[in-house]
């Protein structure tokens, strides 16, 4: 398997490791202080981070790099330990869902960014059409705008220390404030 691959898959898949982990971790730290309800979190983690151990082993193991396919559940086990036993105070106050969001953004980014680079390096070796490269530009447009609009979010609804909710309302309401009044006509 081509390195570059190996290490857009690693980058990739890692990012929901860490993401499912820390969930997980936080489910696990629920349930062993009786705080609330610890099954979202666990599901959550589970689903962020352990389903993507299938597309770890589904590309790593059969090329014959068993290193590299252990990499992601190694980061899902230490996220999961970190959050449900060391970082506890800070990680307390984020909002789940504002850590969803930058967590999916970044690796939309992530994978519009490498994708382009790939594009970029197959047209250097072949001769591509204007359809190729209209849609390569779609690719990395789409994934980099969502992406990094989804990022943009999550990030700062964190560092405004408010929900994911609270944010894009506080984002309308900015919105309307800036908009021109129209003029009624006497």
């Amino acid at each position: 398997m081509n390195l570059n691959i190996t290490l857009l898959l690693v980058v990739f898949f890692g990012i929901f490791h860490v993401f499912g982990g820390a969930l997980f971790g936080r489910g696990i730290r629920a349930r062993r202080e009786h705080s609330g309800d610890a099954r979202p979190f666990l599901v959550g983690g589970a689903v962020f981070g352990i389903a993507p151990v299938i597309f770890d082993f589904a590309f790593f193991i059969p090329q014959g790099a068993i290193v590299w396919g252990l990499i992601g559940p190694a980061l899902f086990v230490l996220a999961a330990l970190i959050s449900a036993f060391v970082w506890e105070g800070p990680f307390e106050e984020i909002d789940t869902r504002a850590l969803i969001s930058l967590g999916m953004g970044s690796g939309a980014v992530l994978l519009g960014v490498f994708g382009a680079l790939f594009m970029w390096n197959a047209a250097q070796t072949s001769n591509p059409g204007l359809v190729d490269y209209i849609m390569g530009g779609v690719w990395t447009c789409m994934f980099v705008g969502i992406g990094g609009s989804f990022a943009w979010a999550g990030l700062s609804a964190i560092l405004h220390h408010r929900t994911l909710d609270e944010e894009n309302k506080f984002r309308e309401r900015a919105a309307k404030r800036r908009k021109p009044k129209k003029k009624s006509e006497s």
